[in-house]
């Protein structure tokens, strides 16, 4: 379970029908154990989407965010194998987002995941105030205490260590803030990453209406998007290697 103060390395991305059976094969047998293997790295999961924009999520665990800007990490993106050259020109879309645990409720993984990101509002407000922190603290442990959800995070993504690998790029904000809900049953953790979203949106916090998975909330004017609901395809530690 990623941890207070742990590092994310997550990739969101699409690629062509013809090209998901060799990209699969790469990313599953070379990419994630490379990745896994970088000194720092704690563990890396992939899912593949039952709903949402970006089909395929990766998301690696590392100690801290200072490993992004180690030279360990440094060496694995400045050298990237054929393969890795060749299938990172086969993306439609794709991003990754380098981010910092902030909030961890639970423990263990889920086989599903939902995947919501709050991106800040135009008029200046933070994601990091006071008000909504604590809302998102109250949420996700009240989520956790769920029937079928496992655990849920609040993640802080850092932009100026984070990219688009595709120009006209639609995988989603990368300065806000994203929430994570695992869980053993698909349906469960949708109603929860709805209900999360829907409370955000009341002043109150109530989570009694499913509202739209889009919208700026009064708290400080964030656009809240569910951006995918996730079934886990592959789990890979690094004492498995």
């Amino acid at each position: 379970m990623p941890l207070p103060g742990f590092g994310l390395h997550i990739t969101r991305i699409n690629v062509a029908a013809d090209d998901e059976p060799g990209f699969n094969e790469w990313f599953d047998k070379e990419h994630l154990p490379e990745r896994v293997r970088i000194d720092g790295f704690v563990s890396g999961r992939r899912y593949r989407a039952l709903e949402g924009t970006d089909r395929y999520l990766a998301i690696c665990t590392t100690r801290a965010v200072n490993v992004f800007t180690g030279p360990a990490y440094h060496q694995a993106i400045s050298h990237p194998t054929e393969r890795t050259q060749h299938y990172l020109t086969r993306f439609q879309t794709g991003s990754r987002a380098i981010a910092t645990v902030v909030q961890s409720h639970g423990q263990g993984h889920g086989a599903f995941l939902a995947f919501i990101t709050v991106a800040p509002g135009n008029d200046g407000t933070k994601a990091d105030d006071d008000p909504l922190q604590a809302r998102v603290q109250a949420l996700l442990a009240r989520a956790v205490t769920q029937n079928d959800i496992i655990a849920a995070h609040w993640v802080r993504c850092h932009p100026e260590l984070s990219k688009s690998f595709v120009d006209d790029d639609a995988a989603g904000p990368m300065n806000g803030w994203y929430a994570l809900i695992e869980g053993t049953n698909a349906a469960a953790v949708h109603a929860q990453a709805q209900q999360f979203i829907d409370a955000l949106r009341s002043p109150a916090g109530r989570m009694d209406h499913i509202g739209d998975t889009d919208y700026m909330n009064d708290a400080g004017r964030h656009t809240v998007t569910l951006a995918g609901l996730y079934g886990l395809t592959l789990g890979l530690e690094k004492n498995e290697l």
